[in-house]
């Protein structure tokens, strides 16, 4: 009797282990301007993380290009400052920046933005299918 007590307790156990571990413990979300953006102006995006019940948090945001043959690009900060790139940039909450794409880039040819975010409690990737047009 004891030995049908126990089991199932160790398999809820198990369980739940694997759920806790798959989901990161923070909501991130990332909003752009459309799919299709025009070269030569600003194509904005943010980023919002907050925890599970919707209060911001601290994070670092890294923003890359990823090409069709899986090269990643990092994203330039739109206007000047100290650090040129977007990467492990550290925010509260929300940030926001935009991206003014190249006349150089892949005209018609489908990209991936991506946004990798780190928290204290894990780290997730942003995905955002773009196709630059011109």
């Amino acid at each position: 009797m004891r030995r049908f007590i126990l089991l199932p307790a160790l398999l809820a156990g198990a369980v739940a282990l694997p759920a806790s571990a798959a989901s990161p413990g923070f909501k991130a979300t990332l909003h752009a301007g459309g799919h299709s953006p025009r070269v030569l102006t600003e194509w904005k995006y943010s980023v919002r993380v907050t925890n599970p019940t919707g209060h911001p948090i601290w994070a670092t945001i890294t923003s890359q290009i990823v090409d069709p043959l899986g090269t990643r690009h990092l994203v330039e900060f739109d206007g000047p400052g100290h650090n040129p790139y977007v990467k492990n940039y550290r925010f509260f909450g929300n940030f926001c920046d935009s991206v003014l794409w190249p006349k150089s880039s892949a005209v018609g040819v489908a990209l991936k933005f991506q946004t990798v975010i780190t928290t204290a409690k894990g780290k997730v990737t942003l995905s955002y299918d773009v196709t630059p047009k011109s």
